[in-house]
């Protein structure tokens, strides 16, 4: 399995802790999220051939008879499926695309963003098989875009648009066994430097858990960036906000008892759905733990409270199967100044 991907910098915190990981190198793990892989044969969903093929992004669009693309018909089922979710009300996108109004008055910048695979977000390169929740759009998808923009965004009858998209309120794949919240909401600064803050909770169980589902809401979508899940059974890491307020502390760095369990990925950014394991791979939450969110978030100018909560989803199934996972990084990344593009390749074989 070949990826390619180009790397960014970004902004770091600073901790005096002596790091399971460093910053560099827990950041490269970020950066690298679209390079790693969970090792386990049920993660990977194939596709049949057919189906392949008519999503693969270098498929050839075969433009449709002029003057025959509407929105209601051919434009709205895919802006309400691949980019509502993000764009609209609450959610982290800037603006909403839900009417065809919003999208007409966008239409020229829908089109470079989709041209450029810049929308919808979506790491991996193309060209190298599918992944588990891929959010592509394929080249159907956006010839039909495309081709509609270029022929004057006609609106159609109405009567071939679509019911209006609707999202579950509150947690997304239902009511969850266990709710992890902050004890007080984290105040953010209207200006100054992004920031890496780590929030220790206490996981209110006494008994031994297997977690099949987590479900993380940011609390405050417009100011966090992305989030890590993980936990620590030794409740060490409490002892890094002793006497701080607000509670928690900086950094990218971590004690080496806060681990992500069970070898998953939890994780979050905007428009990520909540990951749910496969059977047999559930994870086992120890009693007596701590719960320790890992959080970027930048200013906005004002300032932001911040609430993030964590829901918990039990089964009684313990699991059979642990997940492994590899992460494709290169310590030895050493952009030259003015570089506009900067390409590392990695490959790991899956046997």
């Amino acid at each position: 399995m070949k990826k390619r991907r180009r790397k960014r910098a970004d902004k770091q915190g600073g901790s005096p802790l002596k790091p399971k990981r460093s910053g560099k190198a827990r950041y490269l793990w970020l950066a690298g999220i679209a390079l790693s892989v969970i090792a386990v044969a049920v993660t990977a969903k194939l596709l049949p051939r057919s189906q392949e093929k008519a999503l693969s992004p270098s498929a050839v669009f075969v433009p449709r008879p002029r003057g025959t693309l509407t929105f209601n018909k051919d434009i709205a089922p895919i802006i309400f499926h691949q980019c509502s979710p993000c764009h609209r009300p609450g959610q982290a996108a800037p603006f909403s695309l839900l009417s065809f109004a919003d999208v007409r008055k966008r239409a020229r910048g829908i089109k470079d963003v989709i041209e450029s695979r810049y929308m919808p977000p979506w790491l991996p390169e193309p060209g190298y098989g599918h992944f588990a929740g891929e959010r592509r759009l394929s080249s159907e998808e956006i010839g039909l875009i495309k081709q509609w923009i270029e022929e004057g965004t006609a609106e159609g009858n109405s009567a071939d648009l679509p019911l209006p998209p609707q999202w579950p309120e509150g947690w997304a794949i239902g009511k969850p066994d266990l709710i992890v919240t902050l004890p007080s909401p984290y105040s953010l600064a209207a200006d100054g430097k992004d920031v890496y803050r780590n929030f220790v909770v206490p996981i209110p169980t006494d008994q031994r858990h297997y977690v099949r589902a987590a479900e993380f809401h940011p609390g405050n979508q417009k100011v966090v960036h992305h989030a890590f899940i993980e936990v620590d059974e030794t409740r060490q890491s409490r002892h890094l906000e002793d006497g701080v307020q607000p509670p928690g502390f900086d950094g990218m760095q971590l004690p080496e008892s806060v681990q992500m369990p069970g070898g998953q990925m939890l994780g979050w950014q905007p428009g990520k759905r909540p990951y749910v394991s496969p059977n047999g791979l559930s994870w086992v939450l120890e009693p007596n733990s701590d719960l320790v969110l890992q959080m970027h978030m930048h200013p906005s100018g004002k300032t932001e409270t911040v609430a993030p909560s964590v829901g918990l989803f039990f089964t009684d199934t313990p699991p059979t199967n642990t997940a492994f996972r590899i992460n494709l990084c290169r310590y030895t990344i050493d952009i030259p100044a003015g570089t506009k593009e900067y390409w590392i390749e990695n490959r790991y074989e899956l046997p």
